[in-house]
């Protein structure tokens, strides 16, 4: 069942989601009582994990590409099973090159050690930081 969600895919984005509509965010649109009806769109799964499973508890872990909306995989799977499927915890453990095991905690930086932790610009173009004194 977990497989059939793997690979290139159309998703449907969440209705509440920063997607632009004639330039509008979605949320916005559907907040001010507009109906709207979003697209599916190609997005990349490269592999889901079944981690736990304890009812109506279920656990995964996902590797995916850019665009791809964890939210709607847990509503796909859950309409898959019949019952519904909503998030209950989201981390992320991955962006691109970058992991939850280099990052930094905000409370230990400061002006002395800021540098050390920044990546120059060509090492990735996921990631940009303005940092303004």
């Amino acid at each position: 069942m977990l497989a059939s969600q793997t690979g290139l895919i159309q998703q449907t984005p969440p209705a509440f989601s920063a997607l632009k509509i004639r330039g509008k965010r979605a949320s916005d649109r559907l907040r001010q009582g507009e109906i709207i009806e979003l697209s599916p769109r190609p997005v990349r799964i490269d592999r889901i994990d079944l981690i736990r499973y304890d009812w109506p508890d279920l656990e995964i872990r996902v590797d995916c590409g850019r665009g791809t909306y964890i939210r709607s995989i847990a509503r796909d799977v859950g309409q898959l099973l019949g019952v519904g499927g909503y998030l209950i915890q989201l981390e992320r453990t991955r962006i691109g090159q970058f992991t939850v095991e280099q990052s930094v905690r905000l409370e230990t930086l400061n002006c002395e050690n800021i540098q050390s932790f920044i990546h120059p610009i060509q090492s990735t173009s996921l990631l940009t930081l303005n940092l303004r004194d």
